[in-house]
């Protein structure tokens, strides 16, 4: 057994008590610095629900993009082939704050029914951390017409700025990629 309280190096530098003081700050800052990782996690914001058809049954598979218009973030909530229902969890704070405004584009799995709507964030679902049971009824979606962009003379032609407010929409989620592409050829003719 080593009784020496110390052991001297070729130098007369103490090993041991380097080692003693290294082990004890160590000890001291690992907690300091897992304290202020785990202090500096956001808080979760859930947002979920249930997404119905026109006719009250349940529209299994739905895809649900959820947009903050005031950040411009965009995010595709989590669904099931075999079920309604649909979730996101964002982080408070970074991705989500009261007042921010919401929009949501939920649709049927076969594009037949679909919904856009606005939602503004309130400070009593931020303290509850989210939107629960957040449920959306699909509408049955209309023939879609490209002509509808059609809205300033000369009729019966697209000109670029109403291309433009086609694409805008697309960007909004107020119509689909596809449907934006139709509006273009019409421009390109």
């Amino acid at each position: 057994m080593n009784t020496k309280p110390f052991k001297k190096s070729d130098g007369g530098k103490m090993l041991r008590g380097k080692s003693v003081i290294i082990v004890v700050l160590a000890s001291i800052m690992i907690p300091v610095c897992m304290t202020a990782s785990v202090a500096a996690q956001p808080a979760p914001f859930m947002i979920s629900g249930y997404v119905f058809c026109e006719d009250g049954s349940e529209c299994n598979n739905p895809c649900v993009n959820i947009t903050n218009l005031d950040t411009n973030g965009k995010w595709v909530a989590e669904t099931n082939a075999s079920s309604n229902y649909y979730q996101l969890i964002l982080a408070m704070s970074v991705n989500i704050n009261a007042s921010e405004k919401l929009r949501f584009n939920a649709t049927s799995s076969d594009g037949n029914q679909s919904e856009v709507f606005d939602h503004i964030v309130s400070e009593t679902e931020v303290d509850k951390g989210g939107l629960f049971n957040f449920n959306i009824t699909l509408e049955s979606s209309p023939l879609w017409d490209p002509w509808i962009y059609d809205t300033r003379p000369p009729y019966g032609e697209i000109d670029k700025s109403e291309a433009i407010d086609a694409v805008q929409d697309y960007f909004d989620d107020i119509i689909t990629k596809e449907q934006a592409l139709d509006v273009i050829q019409l421009y390109f003719g």
